[in-house]
C-alpha cells in the first residue's frame, strides 16, 4: 500500500473538528504528500523523513508549519505500526514536531490606551477587549453588541 492510499484514508477516518480537519487536510496535501505519496508505506525510512523536513525548512516553509506537518506525518505512520502495517514509524527526528516560540512583544498599558485612541472610533473596543482578555481573533471577530452586558461587565463568547 502506498503512503497516499494510507494517509487519504486516515485523514477521513479522523473524528476532528472541521477546522483541525482543514488544516491537516492542507498540510498533507501541500507538505506531506508531494514527496511520499507513492512510496509504498513499508520504504519510508527516517533518513528519507529528515531530508523531507531539512527540504521543506529550506525551501522556506515556516518552522511551526514544518513542525505540524511532522505531527501530521508521525501520525500517519503511527496509525500504520498500530494496523500492523510497519514495524516501526520512520518519524523519529527529535524535537522536529515542536517549535520553540520566542517571547512575543507586549504593549504596555499606556501603549494600549495610545493606540486605542489612535484607531477609528468604532475599533476602540476591540483594541482594549484584546489588550485585557484573554480572548482569541476569531472570539473577538464574532462578538456581537448582545455579547456585552455592562451592568453585569460580562463578555459573553458564544461564537468564534
Amino acid at each position: 500500500m502506498t503512503f497516499g492510499d494510507f494517509a487519504e484514508a486516515w485523514i477521513k477516518d479522523r473524528d476532528y473538528a472541521a477546522t483541525t480537519r482543514e488544516r491537516n487536510t492542507v498540510v498533507l496535501n501541500l507538505h506531506i504528500l508531494p514527496t511520499f505519496r507513492a512510496i509504498p508505506l513499508r520504504e519510508i525510512t527516517t533518513p528519507q523523513v529528515r531530508r523531507w523536513r531539512t527540504d521543506l525548512l529550506d525551501a522556506g516553509v515556516g518552522a511551526a508549519t514544518v513542525a505540524k506537518a511532522y505531527q501530521v506525518l508521525r501520525a500517519i505512520m503511527n496509525t500504520a505500526v498500530d494496523d500492523g502495517l510497519i514495524e516501526r514509524n520512520p518519524c523519529r527526528v527529535k524535537g522536529a514536531g515542536t517549535v520553540t516560540h520566542t517571547e512575543r512583544p507586549f504593549l504596555s498599558v499606556p501603549e494600549v490606551y495610545r493606540l486605542a485612541d489612535a484607531v477609528p472610533p468604532h475599533c476602540r473596543a476591540l483594541i482594549l477587549l484584546a489588550a485585557f482578555t484573554a480572548l482569541r481573533f476569531g472570539e473577538l471577530a464574532a462578538l456581537h453588541r448582545r455579547d456585552i452586558d455592562l451592568e453585569a461587565r460580562t463578555v459573553s463568547v458564544r461564537r468564534s
